[in-house]
């Protein structure tokens, strides 16, 4: 048995995958600053750079709504063969 990389053989994972790691980064994250009160949003505290940085994620990684419409075409292309 020949062993391929995860990418070469199924290019549809990566959208669902980089589409869903933003989405929990983002509530994770939300939750923390919740769990802190206002004082997550100051700069005194680490959490307030996390949700910084896991907003800016959905962006640097291709917004969440085109990571959803790629992962669309590909079950469309997958059930009208």
């Amino acid at each position: 048995m020949k062993c391929t990389p995860l990418s070469v053989v199924d290019y549809g994972l990566k959208p669902f995958s980089l589409w869903e790691e933003t989405e929990i980064a983002q509530k994770l994250t939300s939750k923390c600053i919740d769990f802190m009160g206002g004082v997550g949003f100051t700069k005194d505290f680490p959490q307030e750079k996390f949700f910084r940085d896991a907003k800016i994620g959905t962006i640097y990684e291709g917004t969440s709504n085109m990571q959803l419409q790629t992962i669309a075409k590909l079950i469309e292309k997958e059930y009208t063969q």
